[in-house]
């Protein structure tokens, strides 16, 4: 079996983690994969690093386009997995010239306008892969596609190897709230900011963290505006963090939070505090309704909210059982539902079936 899996996304996002985890995953499972990536991304640094095979391409591709299909035709894939709907296009105009399976995972928060080139490359789509049940039924309730052909695969995130406790010792006794995410406006962190104002004030041995790179929201600008609701130091950012130290200052949050207000379509935040074990507040947007369990696992809350968002962060602050329980549902749930090995599964399996479907004649794109 020989796969390309084909990535645009330029940053380090949720998309391109999951994509780039099922990549490892199915080298490890012995599957011949290779990777288009963008020159310059996060995933053309990861395969790099890693020695995954593929083709690195400037972008806008369809000027290369000549070069990659005749490297495609050459390499001779059984199947060609896209992760955005640029990469769908370019999937469906390579298998004229390269027949071959193609499949599309779906991870946008947005629904695809209705344009010929989206129709036509949904057409040739013979799967569509969805991070989540709720953007699996937003667009077969948008669009006339076989339900059959509609899955939903969770995401194929790489995990750092490291204690969960590590760091514990540091503590102080003091309680960390801690919020992840890229400076962002769609990341809600002014709401975060709003929220721990309001929190502080009957809790004085609670701290308030953010964690996560400067984006489009300078963090000067967030640290001001927490000065100005009286919030001084008890508001820090730690910044960009790479994986171990990360995780160590993970290990070390009693509530975590989401405060998005938007996206979230694969939220890699929260399926890594279901990992550690954190109770969690987060905004009710894309996958996380899936997520967190309201009142066993965390609670859920209307994005842009800062009141419910206090009230929420509030009531695990003031009961030590309950956040502990909730982090221990959260990890069992995640080790149940949300392990990486399972999704690589998940799409080996669909991978052998089309495979399979083939050998014996039928084309599953038809005949559905």
């Amino acid at each position: 079996m020989k796969v390309l899996q084909l990535l645009d996304e330029p940053y380090d996002s949720g998309i391109t983690a999951s994509a780039l985890g099922l990549a490892s995953g199915l080298r490890e499972d012995g599957v011949d994969v290779h990777v288009l990536r963008r020159h310059g991304s996060a995933a053309a640094r990861y395969v790099e690093t890693a020695g995954i095979p593929g083709y690195c391409f400037g972008a806008p591709w369809f000027y290369e386009f000549p070069a990659i299909a005749r490297w495609a035709k050459r390499e001779s894939f059984d199947i060609m997995h896209a992760h955005s709907g640029s990469m769908q296009t370019l999937a469906a105009l390579l298998s004229r010239r390269s027949p071959c399976h193609l499949l599309r995972t779906r991870a946008d928060a947005r629904l695809p306008k209705r344009q010929s080139t989206f129709l036509s490359a949904r057409a040739k789509s013979e799967s569509l892969i969805f991070p989540s049940e709720i953007l699996r039924q937003r667009y077969l309730a948008a669009f006339k596609y076989p339900i059959e052909r509609a899955h939903v695969i969770r995401p194929c995130f790489e995990y750092p190897e490291s204690s969960i406790h590590e760091g514990e010792a540091i503590k102080h006794g003091r309680l960390r709230i801690v919020i992840l995410g890229r400076l962002d406006p769609v990341k809600g962190h002014e709401d975060f900011i709003r929220a721990a104002a309001l929190v502080s004030p009957r809790h004085e041995q609670a701290d308030f963290y953010m964690i996560g790179e400067e984006k489009n929201i300078q963090a000067t600008a967030l640290l001001n505006f927490a000065k100005k609701l009286n919030l001084g130091r008890r508001l820090q950012w730690l910044g960009f963090l790479e994986p171990i130290p990360l995780l160590a200052q993970m290990s070390l949050a009693d509530v975590a939070v989401i405060a998005s207000r938007g996206s979230e379509a694969v939220s890699r935040a929260a399926l890594e505090w279901m990992r550690l074990g954190k109770p969690l507040v987060a905004t009710s947007v894309g996958m996380l309704p899936e997520l967190v369990v309201e009142g066993k696992t965390g609670h859920l809350v209307h994005p842009g909210s800062c009141e419910e968002m206090a009230y929420a962060i509030g009531r695990l602050l003031e009961d030590a059982q309950a956040r502990e329980r909730f982090g221990q549902e959260a990890a069992k749930r995640f080790s149940r539902e949300f392990t990486t090995e399972s999704a690589v599964a998940q799409h080996h399996r669909l991978y052998a079936q089309l495979l399979a479907a083939k050998a014996r004649g039928r084309d599953p794109a038809r005949s559905a």
